[in-house]
């Protein structure tokens, strides 16, 4: 390949230049995020801790002190990117003037939901979500590719599709830092990044001028750090935007045109360039933006198109975001809960270490104690002796004590409480508490348990709210590329919301007398190129779980008002059942009995053959409506016994720590009386005592006797 033109040395001097500078503007930003997808992480590919300096584990290795790394930070952010996981967030088409209609919109609707479909585009939402939440911000990209790689015909030929791709690493895209939109619509340039040995690049470029140089060092003088060197370069996707002005005229006949065109047709009709009859009524200037890609090296352009849609076709998507006196701070969930996760790894290591001292406190003896058994008592905290022998010393006439260990009590109670405080202050960063993370709570009622997981969410809100405003401009890209990148002519099979394949045709030659006719054929056809459409984004059920739904509503209505209801009003309702109902068999009963009453005229009696299809239908229909009942019974009842048994659980919990309670002051009580029956005893006996000392004391009062009887006497 020749050496560079001028023209493209200039391009690639603006791309070297534009990229250098917004890799200045966010370099920071880049730094720190990088160490928070580091730290995250918690181990990197070789198993050794990210959440630990490298001095750090090499003092702690030198000094025998486990390093320990307990992870308590990804539960936050993984909480979060599965909760965006689950939203089903749904692309709704609509039109905006009077050129646009809503089967139109519904064809366009189909054709991104089949795009989103054959891109896996969930993985591009996904990937871009999570370094979105982990780091502060995230990418996916919308391509164009050739649908046929060994075309056929010339319709092959040119036949191109859209497809949505993740950006796997958010390191390699470069936006425009003077873009305000928090989408990127209004970026005028970006660069994707792709660093290459040269033994790939030679082997996928081997045309290019680069691969016919041998030595690159001598090239790579003068060019920013990281394009060029003797065994790598950089190749570069460049997406850049040019600005033309140009007067736009408004025509007596209400058409606009170009001040450009006019002056090509003055050769043609005279009168300044405008058919007879016709004048300009009015005149502006319009800024006119066109886009351009380019595949590029810092010596050379390997590749160029123009780019047909007006949006450079990457969306960025951001996590929290602040300015701070003009400086954009990107983050993530990672940065603030850093030194509460460093603080916990710490303290754990403390404890382990701690308590793995407690049976090696050192022996302290006097030298002679030990002299000639060193060996022993070296390895004495190490292994299990049966006997450890010293030698007796006697100083002073008196023999000296044994050996003993200087044991000491850590403080581990401190140290858990600390830790303890540390998982608090880490939930505090997050403003995401027990409930939010599933975390059993002091909460008894299911409206407490509500209140407070919706003060989790909405304390992660931004996410959920920035990943729909992603959603809406990537969904706005695509719509926009759709009228450029499919041909006219071109048949399409494009999804319903029920997943529901139909066959389209593109065809811009429809007038709008035509539209409805169109739409009617065989193989509808539609002008997706006419009138202006618009994106909304909304959040709800999956289209499978709003289906069952819909099935137990309408079979509840069918068993409560069935029989009251007029015969016309019942074959509605039964065929929207049939289409919701998820059984075999249930999409061609449906088809079956459309296609029954949409023979009929208006006002015309059902057959009774008919009638015994239908009522044979509504018997089955009503069965199946039954055991819906019963199924939707038992699952309230499974539910209510669960709940139950989590409330006995709960009672139980409950009754037992009250019966502990009460046992307590019982067994309070026993010891107390005990006490005073023991005082009592002790008193008594005291007193007793006193007694009989007293009685002792006291002298022996005089004996009576009886006088002698008088002899004689009787």
């Amino acid at each position: 390949m020749p050496e560079p033109s001028a023209a493209d040395k200039t391009l690639i001097e603006e791309m070297l230049a534009n990229t250098q500078l917004s890799e200045k503007d966010s370099h920071a930003t880049r730094l720190l995020a990088k160490d928070d997808l580091k730290f995250l992480a918690a181990f990197d590919k070789n198993g050794i801790s990210t959440q630990w300096s490298a001095a750090d584990l090499k003092q702690y290795k030198d000094d025998g002190i486990p390093a320990m790394t307990v992870d308590h930070i990804s539960q936050f952010p993984n909480q979060v990117k599965n909760e965006l996981r689950q939203m089903r967030m749904a692309i709704q088409v609509n039109p905006v003037d009077h050129g646009a209609d809503p089967p139109t919109a519904e064809v366009l609707q189909g054709i991104m939901r089949s795009i989103e479909q054959n891109s896996h585009a969930p993985v591009a939402h996904e990937t871009a979500q999570g370094f979105a939440v982990d780091g502060g911000f995230g990418f996916s990209r919308v391509i164009t590719k050739y649908t046929y790689d060994n075309p056929k015909t010339e319709a092959e030929f040119n036949a191109q599709h859209i497809e949505i791709k993740p950006v796997k690493n958010p390191f390699t895209v470069f936006g425009d830092p003077a873009g305000n939109e928090p989408d990127g619509s209004d970026w005028e340039f970006c660069t994707i990044i792709d660093n290459m040995l040269d033994t790939v690049y030679r082997r996928k470029y081997g045309d290019s001028y680069m691969s016919g140089v041998g030595d690159w060092g001598p090239l790579a003088a003068g060019l920013p750090e990281g394009w060029l060197s003797e065994r790598s370069v950089r190749v570069a996707e460049y997406f850049y935007s040019k600005h033309k002005n140009e007067k736009a005229v408004l025509l007596s006949d209400g058409a606009v045109v170009f001040q450009s065109i006019l002056d090509a047709n003055v050769k043609k009709y005279g009168n300044a360039g405008l058919v007879p009859d016709v004048r300009v009524v009015g005149d502006r200037m319009i800024d006119t933006r066109t886009l351009h890609w380019i595949k590029a090296n810092a010596k050379e352009v390997l590749e160029r198109r123009d780019w047909p849609g007006k949006y450079i076709p990457v969306i960025p998507i951001y996590g929290s975001e602040s300015n701070v006196d003009g400086e954009r701070i990107l983050s993530g969930m990672i940065r603030n809960s850093k030194d509460a996760q460093r603080g916990l790894n710490y303290l754990f290591s403390l404890a382990a270490t701690l308590i793995g001292m407690m049976p090696k406190a050192p022996y302290i003896g006097t030298p002679e104690q030990f002299a000639g058994h060193e060996r022993l008592w070296a390895v004495a905290n190490k292994r299990s002796f049966a006997f450890l022998p010293i030698n007796a010393v006697i100083k002073e006439g008196f023999l000296l004590p044994l050996p003993q260990r200087n044991s000491f009590e850590p403080a581990i109670m401190a140290i858990i409480s600390l830790i303890n405080h540390l998982q608090y202050t880490m939930k505090a960063t997050q403003g995401m508490y027990g409930s939010a993370l599933g975390e059993p709570s002091g909460e008894k009622s299911g409206l407490a348990i509500q209140t407070r997981e919706a003060q989790g969410n909405t304390a992660t809100f931004h996410y959920k709210s920035n990943a729909e405003r992603y959603m809406w401009h990537l969904a706005r890209v695509t719509l926009d590329l759709i009228p450029h990148v499919y041909d006219d002519q071109t048949v399409l099979e494009i999804s319903g919301k029920d997943d529901k394949k139909q066959t389209v045709m593109i065809d811009s030659g429809i007038t709008p007398e035509q539209k409805e006719a169109a739409a009617q054929e065989e193989i509808p056809r539609f002008n997706i190129a006419a009138g202006r459409y618009d994106i909304t984004i909304s959040i709800g059920q999956a289209y499978a779980t709003q289906r069952q739904e819909s099935v137990v509503k309408v079979s509840e209505v069918l068993k409560t008002w069935g029989p009251a209801m007029p015969p016309q009003a019942m074959q509605v309702m039964l065929l929207e059942l049939l289409r919701n109902l998820d059984i075999p068999g249930g999409k061609e009963m449906a088809e079956k009995v459309e296609r029954i009453l949409g023979s009929m005229q208006p006002g015309q009696a059902i057959p009774p053959e008919v009638q015994k299809q239908l009522q044979g239908m509504g018997q089955q229909i009503k069965l199946l409506a039954d055991e819906l009942g019963e199924a939707k019974a038992r699952e309230t009842a499974k539910t209510s016994e669960l709940q139950s048994r989590e409330n006995i659980e709960r009672m139980r919990g409950d009754t037992t720590k009250s019966i502990a309670a009460i046992n307590a002051q019982v067994k309070l009580y026993e010891i107390k009386a005990e006490a005073a029956g023991t005082l009592g005893e002790l008193e008594s006996a005291e007193a007793m005592t006193l007694l009989e000392i007293e009685e002792l004391r006291r002298p022996n009062p005089p004996i009576e006797r009886e006088p002698a009887p008088v002899a004689g006497t009787i």
